[in-house]
């Protein structure tokens, strides 16, 4: 049987940083959308604007927060992790 090593401070701070990088995201995706909801704004019909809001809608409304929710997860399975570890190597 082998053993898990694990560097306790080092996978918190890993935490830390997708925590960080999850914030930044969050802050330039909503910037983006501000930005292509001032571009393209709502009574302008064309095809390629209809399109593209309608795909951005999309994106921002459904893809972007079930990605960052999964790095956020991440994140939190991480401390999960070290805590677990902490407390089984006092056994």
């Amino acid at each position: 049987m082998s053993s898990i090593r694990l560097n306790p401070n080092a996978a918190l701070d890993d935490a830390k940083q997708i925590d960080r990088i999850v914030e930044d995201i969050d802050s330039e995706m909503r910037e983006l959308n501000q930005v292509i909801n001032n571009t393209i704004p709502d009574g302008i019909r064309t095809d390629w604007s209809e399109r593209v809001k309608s795909n951005w809608v999309s994106y921002y409304n459904d893809s972007i927060p079930e990605a960052m929710s999964a790095m956020k997860n991440s994140a939190v399975n991480l401390r999960l992790a070290v805590e677990q570890a902490l407390q089984y190597s006092k056994k």
